[in-house]
């Protein structure tokens, strides 16, 4: 899988926990919160990892 796919792929994932959260929030889930309060951490973490070896790749 190309780092583009995976960009891609993590950016569906933040998507979709955004959208979770709204819906745990809504229906006052603590566990659904902290769980998708945590997906959408590590979605911007690999977001942010791929996207600086995209940077990192398109300069070299």
């Amino acid at each position: 899988m190309t780092p583009k796919q995976q960009l891609q792929l993590w950016d569906d994932e933040l998507a979709r926990a955004t959208q979770d959260l709204w819906l745990s929030e809504k229906l006052d889930d603590r566990g659904g919160i902290a769980w998708n309060k945590e997906r959408i951490r590590w979605a911007k973490i690999k977001i942010s990892e791929l996207r600086d070896l995209l940077a990192y790749k398109e300069g070299a």
